[in-house]
């Protein structure tokens, strides 16, 4: 698919049915419980035990390498949307009521390929055309929204709906879309879901204590089916207005550097002069902590972005999709704040920055994703640029 996709079309990757969370090739990032999750397709099976390769199953497909196919469609300037109806839990595959169908099974589930006859070596050669390391999870650019059924460790629950078996997370979704009222973005689309989700707990065969709670990230407040191009950034000097300026002697906005050989850096980035600083090279391995205060008795509009070598947009605050972006004000008890450390995890051969921008809450009506350059125009912006080298 990604030699097809042209910019501006739209992916839509819906996958519903059963997955397993078993040991497999390496991660660049691990994860907590050492292991992938891997979707199942309907000639999945279980490679022989005395295979000497990384992969334990043929006919699935990991989570990694699904993900770096996404990356290449988003590079190729498509919007995808991913709706995944499908467990990440290795548990087991049925409840006490067998009405229910739990997508969730274990590699003992699993037939074991019969390789009768075949030499040892043959074993590894079944999985020549897969990775033993499996790629590095990138930023998701603008253009990506993805509706999961359920959390990482979650079972998504299948039963008799509407006079068929379908799955609950399924059922919600096409009843969302087949609504009286049409959506109008993807953060419509995900409440609606989420409201139609809730109900079905009230009338299933299922205890609450195992219902699982759905996830959605991205560009929710996209327009539905549409990806909306983020415009480049160009630096500009205008602060907050004169009614606004003594907001930021309450805020305190500060940038501490940890270099890999112990060196530290500090900046307060309320005393400069310049909208835009250049860091300098920066080895990998360097901890940017991240810090804002506000003193403030008033919520603050804030964004953080970081901007990668190609241009690939992460925000960083607010940091759970769909979040407004606000920082609450401060009580009169303690300061409200929010911190958080990136590290430099790789070399690039461009720049990279973080791009801040602060603002009374009420400076503008909250902005969307899409358009995101309409940014309220009594502001406080900083830009960070910097380039990472190797050690």
């Amino acid at each position: 698919m990604t030699d097809k996709l042209r910019s501006g079309d739209v992916v839509v990757l819906y996958w519903s049915g059963h997955a397993i969370r078993a040991e497999g090739p390496v991660k660049a990032v691990a994860e907590p419980d050492g292991k992938s999750t891997f979707l199942l397709a309907t000639d999945a099976q279980r490679f022989p035990v005395t295979a000497r390769h990384a992969w334990p199953l043929k006919g699935a497909v990991a989570d990694a390498e699904l993900g770096a196919a996404i990356d290449d469609w988003l590079a190729a300037g498509a919007h995808v949307l991913v709706v995944m109806d499908v467990c990440y839990a290795a548990s087991a595959t049925r409840a006490a009521d067998e009405a229910v169908l739990w997508r969730g099974l274990r590699v003992a589930d699993l037939q074991e390929l019969s390789i009768q006859g075949a030499p040892q070596d043959q074993d590894a050669a079944l999985a020549v055309d897969l990775p033993a390391v499996l790629p590095a999870a990138r930023p998701r650019s603008h253009g990506y929204v993805g509706l999961y059924a359920c959390e990482a460790m979650q079972r998504t629950p299948e039963w008799s709906l509407d006079g068929r078996p379908q799955g609950a997370f399924t059922h919600a979704v096409t009843q969302a879309l087949l609504g009286a009222k049409p959506l109008q973005s993807y953060a419509e689309m995900a409440r609606r879901t989420l409201d139609l989700h809730t109900r079905l707990s009230r009338t299933a065969p299922v205890a609450l204590s195992l219902w699982p709670a759905p996830v959605f990230e991205g560009s929710l407040q996209s327009p539905l089916w549409t990806a909306t191009t983020m415009l480049p950034w160009h630096p500009r000097s205008d602060l907050l207005g004169p009614d606004d300026a003594p907001l930021l002697h309450r805020v305190q906005v500060q940038l501490n550097l940890q270099m890999p050989d112990g060196q530290r850096k500090q900046l307060d980035l309320g005393g400069l002069h310049s909208p835009t600083q250049f860091l300098g090279r920066l080895p990998v391995g360097t901890q940017f902590m991240l810090q804002v205060l506000n003193r403030s008795p008033q919520a603050l509009y804030l964004r953080i972005f970081h901007v990668g070598e190609k241009g690939r947009w992460q925000v960083i605050y607010p940091e759970r999709p769909g979040d407004t972006p606000e920082l609450p004000a401060a009580s009169s008890r303690s300061v409200a704040s929010w911190q958080r450390t990136l590290v430099i995890d790789k070399a690039e051969l461009q720049p990279e920055s973080l791009l801040w921008v602060l603002a009374a809450a009420d400076a503008q009506q909250r902005i969307a994703d899409a358009a995101w350059a309409s940014l309220p125009q009594q502001a406080w912006r900083r830009q960070l640029v910097w380039q990472s080298v190797a050690p």
